[in-house]
């Protein structure tokens, strides 16, 4: 299933957060190369929101009990996906952390590139995402 989709702004902490040890050894493991330090922040309406949490609920993997130096840190929930740019398709990892302020609507998207300027997207940029029904 592919829901449209529109590139927003995110808080900025999604480059922290990749890139700590814990974290980027599951995004890599998941995409198979390196994480980019960041995430793409993406807005679904209502219908594409409930669709991407039904696709969490089906597909998603929880990543609990995690610590960093003696510390414990936020659980995560994964789940992969395909973001459409255009023609172009890339494999991508959606995540959410248990820890957040983002909206239900909001998706943040794990990638090995740098998504915005790879493909010249701007916050209001056009996508599709496809996740599996």
């Amino acid at each position: 299933m592919r829901i449209p989709v529109r590139v927003t702004r995110g808080l900025g902490k999604g480059g922290k957060f990749v890139s700590m040890p814990i974290y980027k050894e599951i995004f890599e493991k998941i995409l198979g190369k390196e994480p980019f330090p960041g995430t793409l922040n993406l807005e679904a309406d209502e219908k594409g929101a409930v669709a991407v949490g039904n696709h969490f609920m089906k597909h998603g993997k929880l990543y609990d009990g995690l610590v960093l130096d003696g510390k414990k840190m936020g659980a995560i929930e994964t789940v992969e996906a395909r973001l459409w740019i255009g023609n172009e398709r890339r494999d991508v990892v959606l995540v959410r952390p248990a820890l957040t302020v983002h909206r239900k609507s909001t998706i943040e998207v794990i990638s090995d590139i740098y998504l915005r300027e790879e493909f010249g997207l701007q916050d209001g940029s056009e996508l599709e995402l496809e996740v599996k029904e």
